[in-house]
């Protein structure tokens, strides 16, 4: 057994894992449900939705982190989940989240300045 396959195994890691695979699937489910929604009551399809929904970095790099996530545990012995096993692909799905995280504070943080300077409206 590789040293990668026996890292996500031991249980710290593997309870981590499953914590961050579940909130972050229940993330993009919930999201893809709104996207939908949204979609349907302007008047558009759901293919529509689903479009939009998949149109956005954000929804793509949490999918990305809950392959990385489920994946090496659920299936360890397929092509996928040794892939994202490596440890390699475990830091580049890191330095993504990070980026998304980074740039979503960026655009937050200059929303609240907007709206400190222009008043409350500024954010509607």
């Amino acid at each position: 057994m590789s040293d990668t396959r026996r890292h996500h195994r031991t249980p710290a890691v593997r309870a981590l894992a499953i914590a961050v695979a579940l909130l972050a699937g229940t993330a993009v489910l919930l999201q893809l449900g709104l996207s939908i929604r949204l979609a349907q009551s302007n008047g558009r399809s759901i293919g529509w939705g689903v479009v939009t929904y998949l149109g956005y970095f954000t929804i793509l790099t949490n999918l990305l982190v809950t392959a990385a996530a489920a994946l090496p545990i659920a299936v360890p012995e397929t092509r996928p989940g040794r892939f994202f096993a490596r440890p390699s692909v475990a830091t580049a799905v890191a330095a993504a989240i990070l980026l998304v995280g980074i740039a979503s504070l960026l655009v937050l943080l200059g929303r609240l300045r907007d709206r400190h300077l222009n008043g409350p409206r500024s954010l509607a």
